[in-house]
């Protein structure tokens, strides 16, 4: 740990990355959007790095963990904090006839986090009621991966982890290319809330998933659907491929991504995501539902017809399907496939077909530590949860939720949690 005391005059900026905490001895600064006077701190993350600007002339101290970096002051055409400023006072007065609603996109890494943060600091800081839709949801600050997540800050923050969700809404995967239909559905019923309630500003923060003509097309029509007042797009190159797809009535902002920016390895993504779940389920508590009181929405088993006694000693009389049944806890067929649940431990039963059905061969552990959404009575998302089990022999499903109330369903995604909350998607094959 170092601790350094810095002084800089107005108009001066200095770069942080953390682990770092700065404390305003005298005068004040511009961080992320906000103004910190004198006997304020702030705390930067080891994964994060901004500028500080000194509104006026201000001495501060920095104390820097490890591998924590003080920089400055750095040339003003280094950061982009101006630009920014610029950019965000425009949407401002824009939001005081009407409000406003802005998507921000970009690469990854491109500091669109940083800048929804900035927006909207600048906003509360105004005393305006702003809403962010974390639509991030490969890396989802707010809530966890697999769900979009509403919030309302009421104070200025540094990094959206700082927020705890209003809502979610769950689409189940990490990899938007995989739910492009639930993301998009998603974004557009948590825009419908915000603004049922009434905010001055909504933001809405995108997924870096924008490399690939697949990407561009869906960031397009994402914009198509959602209808922003404003589009702020963080980077030149992606920027000017997406105005020759934008009406002239889209306002669109193109603003200069930072120079200097802490990336983060694949590795380092992951273990956001695993602290991210830890956090969501740290209160969470085992709730044991069972399966003819709850409905598993993306089921195949769950969805075809249930075959039992005569059903099932005719299919036996096939040699290929004897074994299967023989070990199975419960069969069911939906359109020419045959779904068997068969006991654990009883070796590798390959899928194949017959003259007259395709073989879809599922373990209860398939579902084990699946992610899934939440739904009440009346198909609203209330939660997140994980499948801790199923039992066929009595008919239940256990899941880990934060969710006390009713359970109407579960939507079973994309995603399933090993040890220590790390993700991985879960096989192609059709499952419980």
């Amino acid at each position: 740990m170092m601790i350094k005391e810095v002084s800089i005059r107005e108009g001066d900026i200095l770069r942080v990355t953390g682990p770092a905490r700065i404390e305003v001895l005298s005068g004040s600064i511009l961080a992320v959007g906000a103004a910190y006077g004198k006997g304020s701190s702030i705390v930067i993350h080891r994964f994060r790095s901004y500028g500080v600007k000194a509104i006026r002339n201000s001495k501060l101290r920095v104390t820097l963990g490890s591998d924590g970096v003080l920089e400055g002051p750095v040339e003003r055409c280094e950061e982009v904090i101006d630009e920014w400023l610029s950019i965000v006072e425009n949407i401002y007065k824009d939001s005081l006839d009407r409000g406003v609603l802005v998507a921000v996109l970009g690469p990854i890494e491109s500091g669109k986090t940083t800048f929804t943060a900035f927006l909207a600091n600048y906003f509360v800081q105004r005393g305006r009621r702003v809403a962010i839709v974390d639509a991030d949801i490969g890396q989802e600050d707010v809530a966890i991966p697999t769900t979009i997540a509403l919030t309302e800050p009421n104070k200025p923050f540094i990094w959206q982890r700082e927020l705890r969700p209003t809502d979610i809404r769950f689409a189940g995967c990490i990899s938007p290319q995989y739910c492009q239909t639930a993301l998009l559905a998603a974004i557009l019923d948590l825009i419908r809330v915000a603004r049922e309630r009434g905010y001055d500003g909504i933001v809405v923060n995108t997924d870096g998933w924008i490399s690939s003509h697949q990407a561009i097309i869906y960031k397009i029509n994402l914009i198509r659907w959602v209808r922003p007042t404003h589009v702020v797009i963080l980077g030149r190159d992606i920027g000017e491929v997406l105005l020759r797809a934008l009406p002239k009535g889209v306002r669109v902002y193109i603003a200069p991504r930072p120079l200097k920016v802490r990336e983060r390895a694949r590795e380092d993504r992951r273990r956001l995501r695993a602290e991210a779940y830890a956090r969501y389920f740290a209160n969470a508590r085992v709730r044991e539902v069972k399966l003819s009181d709850v409905k598993l929405i993306n089921s195949v088993v769950l969805l075809g017809k249930r075959l039992e006694g005569r059903e099932l000693e005719e299919l036996a009389n096939d040699p290929l399907l004897k074994t299967l049944l023989d070990n199975s806890l419960y069969v069911s067929l939906l359109n020419k496939v045959l779904n068997v649940v068969v006991k654990e431990g009883v070796g590798d039963l390959v899928m194949g077909r017959t003259q007259s059905y395709s073989i879809n061969v599922v373990r209860p552990s398939d579902v084990k530590g699946l992610v899934v959404g939440v739904l009440d009575e009346r198909m609203n998302d209330v939660a997140a949860g994980v499948v801790e089990g199923i039992d066929f022999s009595k008919g239940v499903i256990k899941v880990r939720t934060p969710w006390d109330g009713g359970i109407g369903a579960l939507v079973l995604g994309d995603v399933k949690l090993l040890r220590n909350y790390e993700d991985s998607r879960r096989s192609a094959k059709c499952l419980v």
